[in-house]
């Protein structure tokens, strides 16, 4: 079965005399969700709080794998129910491919007992997916709050 592997580049109008999105200052992230709704979901959440962000959606093993040498991303948001891969598939994935990589969970149910677990197992947080306006606040620790766009006063 294919991945549905997609690719989104969120900026602001007045972004779009800037540099490329792939320059410093845009945070590179690589969702891991099979649910295209939810991918927007959060999308918009990051959006809200200032990130200048591009995002690529993943559904399966074969297609993290592929992405995170090519999209070289800054961190990985990975939903913890997939029906056709795992977030623990996903962490050691990532781990083997792109040692370090940060993981964030992002959960729509998750007991604390599967939280811990996922902690231990390399995660850097977790989010649910009802507390999406919490998500940025995970990122700061990581260094990886990605700058907003710039004002049109200060272009």
């Amino acid at each position: 079965m294919a991945d549905n592997t997609q690719n989104f580049t969120f900026a602001a109008m007045s972004d779009l005399t800037q540099p490329p999105v792939s320059d410093s200052g845009t945070l590179r992230i690589i969702l891991v969700e099979d649910s295209i709704d939810d991918a927007e979901l959060i999308q918009l959440a990051l959006r809200r709080a200032g990130i200048r962000f591009v995002a690529e959606r993943v559904e399966t093993e074969a297609g993290l794998r592929e992405s995170l040498p090519r999209a070289q991303p800054d961190v990985v948001l990975c939903d913890f129910h997939l029906p056709r891969f795992s977030c623990h598939g996903a962490l050691a994935v990532a781990e083997e491919v792109r040692p370090g990589m940060p993981v964030i969970v992002v959960s729509r149910h998750i007991s604390d007992a599967e939280a811990t677990e996922v902690l231990r197992r390399g995660a850097r947080a977790w989010v649910r997916k009802d507390r999406l306006c919490d998500l940025a606040s995970k990122l700061e620790p990581l260094g990886l709050r990605g700058s907003p766009p710039p004002s049109p006063a200060a272009a």
